[in-house]
C-alpha cells in the first residue's frame, strides 16, 4: 500500500500563482486544500461578504505518489 502525504507549495515570486496552480495540480488528479475564511468588505458603498484563502501564499497538496 503506497503511503500518502501532504506537501506544502508557495511561490514566493508570483503573487497571482496560486489559482493556476490549484486548477493545474487538481486538473493532474491530485486533492488540492487551502483553508478559507470569510471577511466583510465594502464595494460601491455594500457591505460584502467574501470568502478569501485565510493563508494566501500557500497551497496544502495530498499526493499517493
Amino acid at each position: 500500500m503506497p503511503s500518502s502525504s501532504w506537501f506544502v507549495l508557495r511561490d514566493l515570486k508570483r503573487p497571482n500563482a496560486k489559482l493556476p496552480a490549484y486548477r493545474f495540480l487538481s486538473a493532474e488528479g491530485l486533492e488540492v486544500f487551502t483553508p478559507m475564511t470569510w471577511r466583510l468588505s465594502v464595494r460601491g458603498g455594500k457591505r460584502v461578504r467574501e470568502e478569501r484563502p485565510f493563508l494566501p501564499d500557500l497551497l496544502f497538496v495530498h499526493s499517493t505518489r
